[in-house]
């Protein structure tokens, strides 16, 4: 019976470690697509502040 318990045991550890990573990894994912979001708005605002800069007359 010890046996048994101990392969479940071990099954359902496994399961909750699977559980935390797809956690962890959704986590990540919202992190990523809020930096690419806050990068892109950021970037905007520099390229509205500054003016293009054109080459220099030869």
């Amino acid at each position: 019976m010890l046996l048994v318990r101990e392969a479940t045991d071990r099954v359902a550890g496994g399961a909750t470690r699977q559980a935390e990573a797809a956690q962890e990894q959704h986590q990540v994912r919202l992190i990523v697509r809020a930096l690419a979001a806050t990068q892109k708005k950021a970037t905007r605002a520099i390229e509205k502040q500054a003016p293009p800069t054109s080459p220099a007359p030869a």
